[in-house]
């Protein structure tokens, strides 16, 4: 994906935070977001390899997402479903389905901006560069002290690391997987860590 459609998607998000009035967890917002867009949120006892879909049928927007998978999982389904709704990529009578693994593997276009959308809405940059950052000076005991972006510079032990990633995850409720994405996007850990 080009930077110029990255930086029109981020204003999107932006779009959106300031409709809804967005400032924290923005995983809370799902359910609210879809009411007042007219878009019927449905959970589906889909197989495994199904994580949901959009769909405008007789012009209703559905959402349908799996009911099996876990709460992370559900909310980066329907965050990137609402992706697809924001991008307008859906028209009248179509359906868009997203399978396991789209988040790291997908080639299609579409699917890269929708998951873009989701990383976005889920994790803003702002508010997981101040809290991830909050969390490795609380967990090195370094009250008001601003250290390097990088983590080997961090100093942070294997079980404090695995501390610091679980309460980010339960805060955000978001996967480990996408937590990790979106720390090296951000250039917050290096690359080779995950």
């Amino acid at each position: 994906m080009i930077k110029t459609r990255k930086a029109e998607i981020d204003l999107i998000v932006e779009d959106v935070f300031e409709k809804y009035q967005i400032t924290k967890t923005p995983y809370k917002f799902l359910n609210k977001i879809c009411k007042k867009e007219n878009i019927h949120l449905l959970p589906v006892n889909f197989s495994e390899s199904v994580d949901g879909f959009i769909q405008n049928i007789n012009g209703e927007m559905y959402i349908f997402y799996n009911s099996n998978k876990m709460q992370e999982r559900q909310n980066f389904t329907i965050a990137h479903e609402l992706g697809h709704h924001f991008l307008k990529h859906i028209s009248f009578g179509e359906a868009l389905t997203d399978s396991e693994d789209e988040f790291v593997s997908n080639k299609n276009e579409i699917e890269i901006e929708a998951n873009y959308f989701a990383s976005h809405f889920l994790l803003p940059k702002e508010l997981i560069e101040k809290d991830f950052m909050n969390t490795i000076t609380y967990s090195n005991g370094l009250k008001n002290s601003r250290i390097p972006l990088k983590i080997m510079s961090y100093g942070v032990s294997y079980k404090k690391w695995k501390i610091i990633t679980s309460k980010l995850c339960k805060k955000y409720k978001i996967s480990e997987q996408m937590l990790f994405y979106k720390l090296q996007e951000l250039n917050l850990i290096d690359s080779d860590l995950y």
